[in-house]
Protein backbone atom coordinates (compact mmCIF):
# COMPACT_ATOMS: atom_id res chain seq x y z
CA UNK A 1 0.00 0.00 0.00
CA UNK A 2 1.20 3.53 -0.92
CA UNK A 3 1.75 6.30 1.52
CA UNK A 4 -0.42 9.52 1.15
CA UNK A 5 1.49 12.59 0.44
CA UNK A 6 0.98 13.57 3.96
CA UNK A 7 2.64 10.31 5.43
CA UNK A 8 5.37 10.68 3.00
CA UNK A 9 6.33 14.29 4.53
CA UNK A 10 6.42 12.67 8.04
CA UNK A 11 8.73 9.88 6.79
CA UNK A 12 11.00 12.29 5.18
CA UNK A 13 12.02 14.27 8.00
CA UNK A 14 14.77 13.66 9.80
CA UNK A 15 14.27 11.30 13.05
CA UNK A 16 14.42 13.62 15.62
CA UNK A 17 11.91 16.01 14.05
CA UNK A 18 9.64 13.19 13.19
CA UNK A 19 8.85 12.49 16.57
CA UNK A 20 7.71 15.86 17.71
CA UNK A 21 5.67 16.43 14.01
CA UNK A 22 3.69 13.10 14.18
CA UNK A 23 2.76 14.15 18.08
CA UNK A 24 1.85 17.52 16.90
CA UNK A 25 -0.16 15.74 14.21
CA UNK A 26 -2.08 13.56 16.23
CA UNK A 27 -2.29 16.19 18.93
CA UNK A 28 -3.89 18.92 16.77
CA UNK A 29 -5.92 16.38 15.08
CA UNK A 30 -7.64 15.70 18.63
CA UNK A 31 -8.01 19.37 19.69
CA UNK A 32 -11.19 18.59 18.33
CA UNK A 33 -13.75 16.52 15.89
CA UNK A 34 -13.86 19.51 13.10
CA UNK A 35 -10.39 19.41 12.53
CA UNK A 36 -9.07 17.84 9.56
CA UNK A 37 -5.95 17.49 7.80
CA UNK A 38 -5.42 18.49 4.12
CA UNK A 39 -2.04 19.05 1.90
CA UNK A 40 -1.52 22.38 0.86
CA UNK A 41 1.47 24.49 -0.28
CA UNK A 42 3.50 21.85 -0.17
CA UNK A 43 2.76 20.70 3.63
CA UNK A 44 0.32 19.67 5.91
CA UNK A 45 -2.23 21.95 6.67
CA UNK A 46 -4.72 21.77 9.38
CA UNK A 47 -8.59 23.25 8.95
CA UNK A 48 -11.13 23.66 11.87
CA UNK A 49 -14.56 23.97 10.93
CA UNK A 50 -13.13 24.30 7.08
CA UNK A 51 -11.30 26.84 7.72
CA UNK A 52 -7.35 27.10 7.80
CA UNK A 53 -5.99 26.69 11.17
CA UNK A 54 -2.19 25.69 11.25
CA UNK A 55 0.82 24.14 9.04
CA UNK A 56 4.07 22.36 9.71
CA UNK A 57 7.43 23.77 8.20
CA UNK A 58 11.20 24.13 9.38
CA UNK A 59 13.24 26.76 10.89
CA UNK A 60 16.03 27.75 7.59
CA UNK A 61 17.83 29.29 10.77
CA UNK A 62 17.54 25.96 13.16
CA UNK A 63 16.33 23.51 11.02
CA UNK A 64 14.07 22.94 13.98
CA UNK A 65 9.90 22.12 13.39
CA UNK A 66 7.16 24.95 13.77
CA UNK A 67 3.66 25.07 13.36
CA UNK A 68 3.09 28.39 11.67
CA UNK A 69 -0.89 29.72 13.27
CA UNK A 70 -3.14 31.22 10.91
CA UNK A 71 -5.22 33.31 13.46
CA UNK A 72 -2.24 34.41 15.82
CA UNK A 73 -2.05 38.29 14.62
CA UNK A 74 -3.06 39.53 17.79
CA UNK A 75 -1.64 36.42 20.20
CA UNK A 76 0.98 37.69 22.88
CA UNK A 77 2.59 34.36 24.29
CA UNK A 78 6.03 34.03 24.83
CA UNK A 79 6.50 31.19 23.03
CA UNK A 80 5.61 32.27 20.21
CA UNK A 81 7.42 34.90 17.36
CA UNK A 82 6.22 36.83 14.36
CA UNK A 83 9.41 37.51 12.55
CA UNK A 84 8.78 39.56 9.52
CA UNK A 85 4.99 37.85 8.81
CA UNK A 86 2.21 39.92 9.19
CA UNK A 87 -0.41 38.12 10.03
CA UNK A 88 0.82 35.06 11.59
CA UNK A 89 2.64 33.87 13.96
CA UNK A 90 4.78 30.54 14.76
CA UNK A 91 5.30 28.13 16.99
CA UNK A 92 9.19 26.66 16.86
CA UNK A 93 10.01 24.08 19.14
CA UNK A 94 13.31 22.02 19.64
CA UNK A 95 12.96 18.46 19.22
CA UNK A 96 16.20 18.05 21.51
CA UNK A 97 14.27 19.33 24.19
CA UNK A 98 11.16 18.58 26.26
CA UNK A 99 8.00 19.66 24.30
CA UNK A 100 6.67 22.81 26.09
CA UNK A 101 2.85 20.60 26.85
CA UNK A 102 1.52 24.22 28.94
CA UNK A 103 2.69 26.30 26.44
CA UNK A 104 0.97 24.37 23.52
CA UNK A 105 -2.35 23.87 25.47
CA UNK A 106 -2.74 27.64 25.86
CA UNK A 107 -1.72 28.69 22.67
CA UNK A 108 -3.77 25.91 20.65
CA UNK A 109 -7.30 27.31 22.89
CA UNK A 110 -6.20 30.64 21.59
CA UNK A 111 -6.54 29.46 18.68
CA UNK A 112 -9.64 27.62 18.85
CA UNK A 113 -11.18 30.81 20.70
CA UNK A 114 -10.76 32.66 17.27
CA UNK A 115 -12.96 30.72 15.30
Amino acid sequence: MELSVIDQYFEKQPSQNQAVLLFLRQYILELRPEMTEHWKYGTPFYYYKAKPFCYFHHSKKTGNPYMGLVRAKELVHPAVERGNRKKMQIFEVDPNKDLPLNDLQEVMNYLLEQY
